[in-house]
C-alpha cells in the first residue's frame, strides 16, 4: 500500500516538472543513514533509475527492518528537474491526496517555504494497520536545485477493541501522534546536503 502512495507522490513531483536550463546544477548527496526521531535509519532501498531519469526514491528503515516489513520508514523523493514553488507543489499534492482511494484524513499547509503534509490511512483489507505519514518539501537551492520531499511514516496496529468506540479511540490516538510527528518534522533541523 505504501508503494502506491509513494508512486502517487512521485507523480505529484512529475506534475510539478518545468523545463529549466541550470548551468551549474547541484545534485543531492544521498545519505547512507539519517538520524531522526531518536533512531538511526539506514538506506534500505533505492528505486532503479534509467539513464535519463532525474527522479529518485530512497527508503530508510531502522533496526535492520526490510522495506516490505517496516514499522517506521523515511522516504526521500527527489526530482532534480522539478522547478516547483511551494504553492504549485501544495496544489498538486492536494489533488493527489484527493485522488487516493480510500482518501486519507489529511492536511497540507505551507510554512516558511516548505509544504508540510499530514495524512492518516485507516486499516483496510490490503493494509490492516493505521499508517501515519508526515512530509516536508524543499525547493530550489534548498533542494539541490530541484524538489525534494522528506517523508516519515509510522505504522500502528489496530486496538483490540474493534467496536465503533474502540476504533474511534485508536484513531484519535493515531491522529494526535500524527500531529506530534508533523510538529517535530516542521521544527526539526534535517536538511538535504548537496554536492
Amino acid at each position: 500500500m505504501f508503494k502506491k502512495k509513494t508512486i502517487l507522490l512521485l507523480s505529484t513531483l512529475s506534475a510539478c516538472l518545468f523545463a529549466s536550463g541550470t548551468l551549474f546544477a547541484q545534485k543531492l548527496s544521498v545519505p547512507q543513514e539519517i538520524h531522526y526521531a531518536d533512531k538511526v535509519y539506514k538506506l534500505a532501498f533505492t528505486a532503479p533509475q534509467n539513464r535519463n531519469s532525474k527522479r529518485a526514491l530512497y527508503e530508510y528503515t531502522t533496526n535492520g527492518e526490510a522495506v516490505e516489513k517496516w514499522s517506521s520508514l523515511i522516504t526521500l523523493l527527489y526530482d532534480s528537474n522539478a522547478k516547483s514553488d511551494p504553492f504549485a507543489f501544495s496544489a498538486a499534492l492536494l489533488k493527489s491526496l484527493a485522488a487516493t482511494k480510500p482518501e486519507p484524513v489529511s492536511s497540507v499547509v505551507i510554512h516558511d517555504g516548505h509544504v508540510l503534509m499530514r495524512s492518516v490511512y485507516e486499516p483496510d483489507a490490503a493494509n490492516p494497520v493505521y499508517e501515519s505519514n508526515v512530509s516536508k518539501s524543499f525547493h530550489g537551492a534548498a533542494a539541490c536545485g530541484g524538489l525534494l520531499q522528506f517523508q516519515y511514516a509510522v505504522k500502528t496496529p489496530p486496538g483490540e477493541d474493534q467496536s465503533a468506540a474502540g476504533k474511534q479511540a485508536i484513531l484519535k490516538l493515531v491522529n494526535e501522534g500524527n500531529a506530534s510527528l508533523a510538529t517535530q518534522l516542521r521544527d526539526g533541523g534535517w536538511q538535504p546536503s548537496c554536492e
